[in-house]
């Protein structure tokens, strides 16, 4: 009977939790004495992970439809102006006014939030992004959590992940 009840509480409580620390391989963060970081620069589309898992995508986290391989930018305290390049070439610009409820200023970074909900093949779920922007010498830096709470066939799962992504600067020929 212990065994079975063992069993039964273990499956209830299925989750899984990463946080990954500020790879120290990388150029550290300088403190900033303001909210919001001086962000303003041209960098690569395809970031690195510290383990190299995959690769990260710039135009994916700020919603940019297109292949852009850069993007441009330029941050003020009342938007944000994102221009993205495929082979040296501008394909459009986006203009975000800020702050907003999903893109504010925190402790010296800019964080992004977004939030998505899924109700599909015996899966019902909610899951949290939030993506802080700050730069260091080498480029843009995000820290991402990504959090997710749901029930797959009646079984509760939860899930939290922390990450850092390095968008490295390119040349400033555009």
């Amino acid at each position: 009977m212990r065994i079975l009840s063992f069993v039964a509480v273990t499956a209830l409580l299925t989750g899984c939790v990463s946080k990954q620390e500020y790879p120290t391989e990388w150029t550290q963060v300088p403190p900033s004495n303001f909210d919001c970081p001086m962000i303003s620069g041209t960098y690569s589309s395809i970031g690195e992970l510290k383990d190299n898992s995959y690769s990260p995508s710039l135009n994916t986290i700020l919603n940019i439809h297109g292949l852009a391989d850069s993007l441009a930018i330029h941050a003020d305290d009342k938007k944000l102006t994102i221009t993205p390049y495929k082979n040296a070439l501008e394909i459009s610009t986006i203009e975000i006014a800020i702050p907003k409820e999903s893109i504010y200023c925190e402790d010296g970074y800019l964080v992004f939030e977004e939030e998505q909900s899924y109700n599909q093949g015996g899966a019902l779920a909610q899951e949290w992004h939030t993506y802080y922007l700050t730069t260091n010498a080498e480029g843009l830096v995000i820290k991402q959590k990504q959090s997710a709470l749901g029930m797959l066939f009646f079984v509760p799962i939860a899930s939290s992940e922390t990450s850092w992504i390095l968008f490295r600067n390119t040349l400033s020929s555009l």
